[in-house]
């Protein structure tokens, strides 16, 4: 003979939350910072954010009451983001506002998608005796539960769910069309009291059973308006600035144009690999998802270019050459054109060239065209920069150090002063060259920067490997920090 308990647990762990999905669980409308003290002596700036949590699943199977809280759907995509900053000073114990921003966001629904889940938890084991018989009672045929169902489209906004205490789960969308349905214990359907029901085993009474939705959204900044006062917090100048995004291939900037308070027209337009057909070495960046490099950007004002650039890259992604738009007269931007770069190359001259370790990816010669020439050398298993070589070709600076007996190869494991020693006589077999040198304390910081004459400024740190002091090459403190903790 079996006796019917109930049990009532509360629980929350990281897979069964009793808030929701969001990273927080405390939000601040408003956040106001001080640059000064507690009367804000140098101004201060008021954050606003935006408050939209997520909301509760849909619970259409089991105990309601044990369900709320146990799954959410992830409606609130702007849950948190900046809405607007006012930077502000304050005269005579009155705010006076010094410049004003507000960010509007767009939910673009070209690329929103959902999938609906199911959270479902056991109330308690089915016992089983086969074949297995239940006994019906006249409450089992009286039972009804009810539910609803919404039949409305929302869109992207998707159904809002509501637990109203003593009632069915609706949705409290505005345009909602909530259809309402009957359950029934399998008792009802035929049977008496007192009649055998067979093999039961298949009902799923003890389970509960929340539907709810992981949403994937793309949004974005889709304008901001900034108000400019004067010292007084009067006479505003307001400028208006838009974001768009018309390549979903690629969802990145394509063009942001700003209006300024006199009517002026501001425009960058930004184009990456995937506005071009297969030409250059596009295709392999798209291959290997490097696909928010811009490869050409234009800016112009009321229409005319007033400068623009053309970036190429090797097929990691890293640059290999800046071009520069360069015209003393007015041009209006060209369409564009997805089979060449530029329609307009003649306006476009090369500005600077890079060069690259073809094994580590790591750079080594910044080449820019109206000045010298800048090499460098990485040690410490090539992760730290040791040298920096102004007015040295990167090939020269390679032979010196392997005629000097120390290759790059072998500046991997040097220590501090054997490192400072070598670049010591680089210096000598590089006269021409202004050479920057560095040595480093793994994982902690910078240890020494030796200046090109030859001048060298160590860096000291403490137990908690934060910096402590910094001494000249003659061991004078040039600069100390002591580290304190404000008291209760």
């Amino acid at each position: 003979e079996y006796i019917d308990c109930d049990y009532y647990e509360l629980g929350s762990n990281s897979l069964i939350p009793l808030i929701n999905t969001g990273n927080n669980n405390i939000y601040y409308k408003f956040v106001t910072v001080s640059f000064g003290g507690d009367n804000f002596e140098n101004g201060g700036e008021t954050h606003e954010f935006i408050i939209n949590p997520d909301v509760q699943g849909n619970p259409i199977v089991g105990w309601e009451y044990i369900q709320n809280g146990v799954a959410w759907t992830n409606f609130g995509w702007d849950n948190g983001l900046e809405k607007s900053v006012e930077s502000f000073k304050i005269e005579n114990d009155e705010k006076i506002s010094a410049k004003l921003k507000t960010n509007f966001y767009a939910n673009d629904v070209r690329k929103f998608d959902s999938s609906f889940s199911y959270f479902i938890s056991k109330n308690y084991d089915m016992i089983y005796t086969f074949p297995l018989t239940y006994i019906c009672t006249q409450d089992d045929i009286d039972y009804i539960s009810y539910y609803y169902t919404c039949t409305a489209d929302h869109g992207i906004f998707g159904h809002l769910w509501a637990c109203i205490p003593g009632l069915p789960t609706i949705c409290i969308r505005p345009d909602a069309n909530n259809v309402l349905h009957t359950l029934h214990h399998p008792c009802f359907y035929g049977y008496t009291a007192g009649d055998p029901l067979e093999n039961y085993f298949n009902q799923i009474e003890n389970l509960n059973v929340v539907e709810y939705q992981n949403r994937s959204y793309w949004y974005y900044i889709d304008s901001t308006i900034t108000v400019t006062y004067d010292q007084n917090g009067e006479n505003p100048i307001t400028s208006l600035t838009e974001y768009f995004y018309d390549n979903e291939a690629h969802l990145q900037l394509t063009k942001k144009q700003t209006t300024d308070s006199r009517g002026d027209i501001l425009k960058d337009y930004y184009y990456y690999p995937g506005d071009y057909n297969n030409i250059e070495n596009f295709e392999t960046l798209i291959d290997k998802n490097i696909i928010s490099k811009p490869v050409k950007s234009f800016s112009t004002n009321n229409n005319n270019i007033i400068k623009g650039n053309i970036y190429k890259y090797n097929d990691n992604g890293l640059p290999t050459e800046i071009d520069k738009y360069e015209n003393d007269g007015l041009l209006s931007k060209p369409a564009h054109d997805p089979s060449v770069v530029t329609t307009i190359p003649e306006y476009f001259n090369t500005k600077s060239d890079f060069s690259y370790d073809p094994l580590t990816n790591k750079i080594t010669e910044y080449l820019p065209v109206d000045d010298y020439p800048v090499s460098y050398i990485w040690g410490y298993n090539y992760t730290q920069i040791i040298a920096k070589v102004e007015n040295g070709l990167y090939d020269n600076v390679k032979t010196a150090l392997t005629t000097m007996g120390n290759p790059v190869e072998d500046l991997q494991t040097k220590t501090e002063s054997q490192l400072i020693s070598i670049f010591n006589q680089l210096r000598e077999a590089l006269p021409n060259a202004m050479i920057s040198s560095y040595t480093y304390e793994p994982l902690v910081g910078m240890k020494t920067e030796t200046d090109p004459a030859s001048k060298t400024i160590f860096y000291y740190y403490d137990s908690f490997n934060r910096l402590e002091t910094v001494k000249d090459q003659d061991g004078n403190i040039v600069k100390h920090i002591d580290y304190n903790y404000k008291e209760d």
